[in-house]
């Protein structure tokens, strides 16, 4: 691991605990809330007992029997290590990192561990965002505070078809596409749920404040795709490795055979369909049907492909 676990959950939580009992003023009522504050679900079954029965001897009990001091005078810090400085100041080579106003301030002599140029994209398309133009960065971090704000916005969009639009959005959230390389806003006109390329927006300006209500009961769920997974081949781990950018739910049927729930947008369906294949005899698509019958059509189509073609293969990949 990167990171020492001693960074990790537990002791950032426990380190909030402490600095309240340093100051003389936690109760048990207190403790609970501070680790559902911090910490995971679990975390209410361990972290309380080990503290409140000194298996951690970080705890002393006052004489109501009520409050708690701690065994340390002083407020615990967290400081970063030498390997989390260099792991920050490598972020740094990476150029998206100037669309979040991030500071470099504090590592000005930490070398970085590594840098941009070790990562080598061979499923990635070569258009993606120029996320050094000045328009680009400055047109983000307007969606940024839109966002943050909750504050409608007015955007002048060129579309795929060269045509211009200026028109009033409310922003929901922002996306980014690995295998595009590109970030886009997903958006309500008012009346429904669209899709703006940030890389096409040639103007941006912020405009009035929204209430969510404006936005509730419009169409922004995402779809479902169910899979069932064969656990061979080390597939449950490269299927988690693969998606790890989407949403997911994951349940273990029997010993090698799991349930696979996948939220993705109807936008990212084509691309997806190719990832699913990619897989083969280990991904069983359940649902939905139209997504199957497509499945069924490519790999038709590709089986189609190879005879039509068995003239051109070598007799050996035959």
């Amino acid at each position: 691991m990167l990171f020492s676990e001693i960074y990790g959950v537990y002791f950032n939580t426990v380190a909030a605990i402490l600095r309240e009992a340093v100051k003389g003023s936690l109760d048990k009522k207190q403790l609970t809330d501070l680790v559902e504050q911090y910490a995971l679900g679990e975390s209410k079954l361990v972290i309380p007992d080990a503290l409140l029965s000194e298996k951690w001897p970080l705890l002393l009990q006052g004489e109501d029997e009520e409050n708690y001091s701690a065994t340390i005078k002083n407020e615990p810090k967290m400081p970063l290590s030498i390997l989390q400085k260099r792991w920050l100041k490598s972020l740094f080579s990476d150029p998206r990192i100037e669309l979040f106003a991030a500071s470099p301030a504090g590592l000005e002599d930490v070398e970085p561990l590594f840098d941009n140029s070790v990562f080598v994209y061979f499923d990635r398309y070569n258009d993606g965002d120029n996320y050094t133009a000045a328009d680009y960065i400055a047109n983000f971090k307007i969606i940024l505070q839109a966002l943050r704000e909750k504050r409608k916005i007015w955007a002048d969009y060129l579309s795929a078809n060269n045509k211009k639009s200026s028109s009033v959005y409310i922003p929901v959230k922002l996306e980014y596409s690995n295998r595009d390389d590109k970030f886009r806003l997903i958006a309500s006109d008012g009346e429904r749920r669209t899709v703006l390329n940030v890389g096409r927006i040639k103007k941006v300006r912020l405009a009035e404040s929204f209430r969510e209500e404006e936005i509730c009961g419009l169409t922004f769920n995402e779809n479902i795709l169910l899979l069932e997974l064969k656990d061979k081949r080390n597939a449950l781990n490269r299927v988690m490795l693969h998606f790890s950018h989407m949403k997911k739910e994951t349940v273990r049927l029997e010993e090698d055979k799991y349930l696979v729930k996948l939220y993705y947008n109807k936008e990212d369906e084509k691309d997806l369909l190719i990832r699913v294949l990619s897989f083969g005899p280990f991904l069983k698509v359940l649902e939905p049907a139209d997504f199957r019958e497509r499945l069924c059509a490519r790999i038709a189509k590709q089986i189609e492909l190879f005879h039509s073609n068995k003239d051109f293969i070598a007799p050996e990949l035959q």
